[in-house]
């Protein structure tokens, strides 16, 4: 019986950083490379609370966006070209340690 991850073709990985910094990067999970053309990562304490952070490195395929006032809080693809990895840092606002998720 297949595990229950094997039909997902993509997956998301993030790495600690720098100064309460996350590296969040987007691929695909073969070495076939499956290509994706749309993306939207944003960070959160709970999956009601807004997003935190921002968004301080995306690379040529994604570009920022502003939500809740916050200017790249989320961060999107900036055309629908096939891509098969993004990388992007995002930075928290607040110093300390705390819990957060990627959506």
């Amino acid at each position: 019986m297949p595990s229950p991850n094997s039909d997902i073709p993509f997956e998301v990985n993030a790495i600690a950083g720098e100064r309460e910094s996350i590296i969040v990067s987007l691929g695909s999970r073969s070495s076939a490379a499956r290509p994706f053309t749309g993306f939207m990562v944003d960070v959160r304490k709970s999956e009601i609370d807004p997003a935190k952070g921002s968004f301080v490195e995306f690379g040529t395929a994604s570009t920022g966006l502003t939500c809740n006032g916050i200017q790249d809080s989320a961060v999107t693809q900036n055309s629908n070209a096939p891509k098969t990895f993004v990388q992007v840092k995002w930075q928290a606002q607040e110093n300390g340690s705390s819990s957060f998720f990627l959506r």
